[in-house]
């Protein structure tokens, strides 16, 4: 038995448009059936999906890459890519319902990207996508004597509503680069090669010549000695950081343990700039170091940085309500702000403690026992430092 014949008065499902520029209509003596279309094939299902790709003249845009992909989860599923007709035309079929994606990619033109594409077990549904002629973005990377830097990988990110992706590519020999399909932008574009240091330029448009400078990275080099006696001293750990406010982050740029029986030490691979360093040894021992400046294919040496000092803390420890000395009470003295740590000594039987290596100026000091509230001192003035006992009182816990 035949099928009934179609309602005439049922409307087929409005065509997906981009949502770009308006495109003239087509002239009533233009023959649309230029043939079918450029088709394949996808994964499995019943859906199909057809297309149309055009300029703003409404000229057609011939052999186009065409991908089809759907999201699942955090993740990109390829369903099937094709190549559009001379006509600018294409379809697949064998596609499973649900949301696809649609990218459409061509030499000259800007990507153009289709989300939200619903297909319907099925059904065919047809997209519009209006291809735009990309701008061109030119430019050069130098090193900082303006010496071409080949084989740079530059990225292209565009900004967040323009959805064509980030472009890559490398300078060539003489430092050139260019991309060929960009939208109006503005752009960031950032510079990679080892050993350089990153370089990056935000809010650019295409148009004119771009030149993008890598430093080559700086270097500090030095040596970690006792403040008494100036003994090198064979194992530490220095850290670098950006001098305070110029960077976002506090974190060190970079940390390292050096063994060097003559205390010498080098840290490579630093963008030009002001920085902070740190040391620090065993029994605590801690120097610093600001203001360093560091200038690009530069060392910054004969940096001397010395721990500890020549002055000691001496004292003892006893219980507020009686008087008598507290045994095992932990005395630390506290240093460098960020990275923390001093001498670290326990009171004796008698409460009696000793804190040696200690620099002139004023100090912090945390003293903590089980059962007795602990004691911050914030300022211990130079009258402490050199022999002058103090007594420390611990009031006890309820």
């Amino acid at each position: 038995m035949a099928p009934p014949p179609l309602d005439a008065g049922l409307a087929a499902p409005a065509p997906i448009t981009d949502g770009g520029p308006a495109v003239p209509a087509l002239d009533a003596g233009v023959a649309l059936d230029a043939g079918p279309p450029a088709a394949a094939a996808g994964p499995g299902g019943n859906a199909s999906l057809t297309g149309e790709l055009r300029d703003p003249q409404n000229r057609a845009v011939p052999r186009v890459t065409v991908r089809l992909t759907r999201k699942e989860g955090t993740k990109l599923s390829d369903l099937v890519t094709l190549t559009a007709g001379e006509d600018g035309r294409f379809r697949a079929e064998l596609l499973p319902e649900g949301g696809v994606i649609v990218e459409a990619r061509a030499v000259g033109y800007q990507t153009k990207i289709v989300e939200n594409v619903t297909l319907v077990s099925g059904e065919t549904r047809h997209v519009d996508l209006v291809l735009v002629p990309g701008k061109r973005l030119e430019g050069r990377v130098v090193d900082d004597s303006g010496e071409p830097v080949a084989g740079a990988e530059v990225t292209a990110v565009p900004p967040a509503e323009d959805d064509s992706g980030d472009q890559v590519q490398q300078s060539k020999n003489d430092g050139r680069f260019a991309f060929e399909e960009l939208g109006g932008g503005p752009f960031c574009l950032y510079a990679r090669k080892a050993p350089y240091v990153d370089a990056e330029s935000c809010n650019v448009r295409p148009g004119g010549e771009l030149v993008l400078r890598m430093t080559r990275p700086g270097a500090i080099a030095g040596r970690v000695v006792r403040a008494v006696g100036a003994v090198p001293i064979p194992e530490f750990t220095v850290s670098v950081m950006p001098r305070a406010g110029a960077n976002d982050s506090d974190m060190p740029t970079a940390t390292k343990t050096f063994k060097s029986p003559t205390g010498d030490f080098k840290i490579d691979d630093l963008a030009a700039g002001a920085y902070t360093l740190t040391v620090r040894a065993e029994n605590r021992l801690f120097g610093e170091r600001s203001g360093i400046e560091v200038r690009g294919g530069e060392t910054t040496s004969g940096l001397v940085l010395e721990l500890g000092g020549q002055g000691r803390i001496v004292g003892s420890v006893v219980s507020s309500a009686d008087g008598k000395p507290i045994e095992g009470a932990k005395i630390e003295l506290l240093l460098g702000g960020r990275m923390g740590g001093g001498s670290k000594v326990v009171s004796d039987a008698q409460g009696r403690f000793e804190l040696d290596n200690v620099s002139s100026g004023a100090h912090r000091v945390n003293v903590e026992r089980t059962g007795f509230h602990p004691i911050l001192l914030q300022s211990l003035g130079t009258a402490a430092v050199g022999g002058d006992a103090i007594v420390l009182r611990m009031r006890p816990k309820p």
